[in-house]
């Protein structure tokens, strides 16, 4: 039954959306945020931060993805601490990695908006902790997409990656406020299974 109900509110979540997709007022091709096709000429770009990456639990969302076989065993053991710590070097071929993205972009004119978890509450950082341990905020295109003036935040299958959206709000929702021509729409979050 619970996951009928969860089915049935997934379908209703993206008709609400499709209907609010709708257009309403026009496109505002020189907005801050608007993106034509995935082809389009980047101008800012939201880029994920390996901070307070950390080992995830094992939980049932995550269990389809091919790297849960062979990192079970470090998984159950290091759940929750932070990778810097279990593997140093892993870690900072991350860092150098997200690094040189950002250089790069920079260097072809691109506004670069870093995630920055430091900036999380007490309460942000909790939360789906009960569900599942874990950090990771290295993928900000997985909580959200733009299409035309359009921001639309996904619900993510992973609960660590949740946390990724209180974040990316707060480089969003204020260029909502700047400029009208902006439609800001949070598709529900499932819950937990």
């Amino acid at each position: 039954m619970r996951k009928f109900i969860n089915i049935i509110a997934f379908v209703l979540a993206f008709l609400i959306i499709g209907f609010m997709l709708v257009p309403t007022k026009t496109v505002n091709r020189d907005s801050k945020v608007y993106v034509e096709h995935e082809w389009d000429t980047l101008d800012t770009v939201v880029l994920g931060s390996p901070k307070m990456l950390t080992v995830p639990s094992i939980h049932k969302s995550i269990l389809g993805y091919g790297y849960i076989v062979k990192n079970e065993a470090q998984m159950k053991k290091d759940a929750g601490k932070p990778i810097q710590q279990v593997n140093p070097a892993l870690y900072s071929g991350i860092l150098k990695q997200s690094d040189e993205i950002a250089r790069e972009l920079k260097g072809k004119n691109v506004n670069v908006q870093r995630l920055n978890p430091e900036v999380l509450d007490a309460a942000e950082l909790q939360y789906m902790k009960y569900v599942q341990q874990g950090n990771n905020f290295l993928f900000p295109k997985n909580s959200f997409v733009v299409i035309g003036n359009n921001v639309i935040e996904c619900a993510t299958r992973a609960p660590m990656n949740d946390k990724n959206r209180f974040i990316v709000r707060r480089i969003l929702k204020p260029l909502t406020k700047e400029d009208p021509s902006i439609r800001y729409v949070a598709a529900p979050i499932p819950s937990p299974s």
